[in-house]
């Protein structure tokens, strides 16, 4: 995960406000559920990468 840029909380915060939990309803097509499935995906790896990179900058190692 070293590859991404530090991605903020609040933007994460942002993104779910923008796209709550995806919960379909009887006139929804097969596309808008996947593609609501989708993007809630990617928000939740978002949130755990940046969880993620919380934990690293806050616990690294003392060089000597």
């Amino acid at each position: 995960m070293d590859d991404l840029p530090l991605i903020h909380p609040a933007m994460v915060d942002a993104l779910k406000k923008r796209f709550p939990v995806p919960v379909p309803k009887l006139d929804d097509s097969d596309r808008q559920v996947w593609f609501r499935v989708g993007a809630w995906s990617v928000i939740q790896f978002l949130e755990k990468t940046s969880k993620e990179q919380q934990e690293k900058t806050r616990v690294q190692p003392e060089h000597s």
